[in-house]
């Protein structure tokens, strides 16, 4: 897993933003509660330009590079095909069922929205988005090979166990005193937290649920807490050991919104998934 000194780094590039439009909007337009403007409206809100490449001619074949549409277009195609979906936020230690050269680009891109598509095969299609300039996401699709279907995580859980992650995360951001960037320009934490935290709330469909809406509004304050600590410094010094806890608080708390945001995405896909197609 990342080290929480890493995490801002990727912020730039990161695609889970887009993944997570992308496949719970996607899936409410596939269960016919939605137009594909909606969905594409949803990718707009992450950046106004989306390109499609993909990595293998199986991939190219799924979104149909051939058509005269090759941005949002080819991903609305490649969703319809699909048998059933998943958002898989994969971690060092926790791959789930991603192996090689895609579970090292899906690291990269910090998620993938798999695509099975047969009911009889566990072969998928993985689609990865990252940015790649001002306003422009870059998305891959490519083979996956065989991907085990693991069961869904149950969204009461973790709601229960995000509720617990919010306290020990206040508590955690109380106990440094607050922080400062590394170059010592002063801020005001308050509105820093608050920015952070609309930058890291993921944008899902309005009608997924007041739980789904609970988990994902705390793991986006969770994870502007996280990004605060990556980005500046306690105004007193800690000692090694002080240091090293702080570290294993942080990290605890990455898996723990990784682990939610995950499951809170995934509901949405599966309660569309139970809908009849139309």
């Amino acid at each position: 897993m990342a080290r929480v000194s890493e995490m801002t780094d990727r912020v730039a590039t990161a695609g889970l933003p887009a993944v997570a439009a992308l496949g719970t909007w996607g899936a409410v337009w596939r269960a016919g509660l939605c137009s594909p403007d909606d969905v594409v409206d949803a990718l707009s809100d992450v950046a106004p330009a989306h390109r499609v490449v993909a990595a293998d001619p199986d991939a190219a074949a799924v979104v149909d590079l051939t058509a005269a549409e090759v941005g949002t277009g080819s991903l609305l195609r490649a969703i319809r095909q699909a048998t059933r979906m998943r958002v898989l936020l994969p971690a060092p230690g926790d791959t789930l069922g991603l192996s090689g050269a895609p579970l090292g680009a899906a690291l990269d891109a910090g998620a993938v929205l798999v695509l099975w598509l047969s009911e009889t095969s566990e072969d998928a299609i993985g689609v990865l988005a990252r940015v790649v300039g001002p306003g422009t996401v870059t998305w891959t699709v490519r083979s996956l090979g065989s991907v085990v279907r693991v069961p869904d995580r149950d969204l009461g859980e973790a709601e229960l166990l995000m509720r617990e992650a919010v306290r020990d995360a206040t508590a955690l951001l109380s106990g440094i005193g607050g922080v400062e960037p590394s170059d010592g320009t002063p801020s005001d934490l308050r509105t820093r937290l608050a920015a952070l935290t609309r930058a890291e709330t993921l944008d899902v469909p309005p009608d997924s649920g007041d739980r789904v809406a609970r988990v994902i509004g705390q793991t986006a304050q969770i994870a502007a807490i996280l990004h605060l600590a990556a980005d500046g410094r306690p105004r007193t010094g800690l000692t090694a050991t002080g240091q090293g806890r702080a570290e294993a608080a942080l990290d605890s708390l990455d898996r723990t919104v990784r682990t939610a945001r995950m499951t809170a995405l995934n509901a949405v896909v599966a309660d569309s998934d139970r809908l009849p197609r139309r």
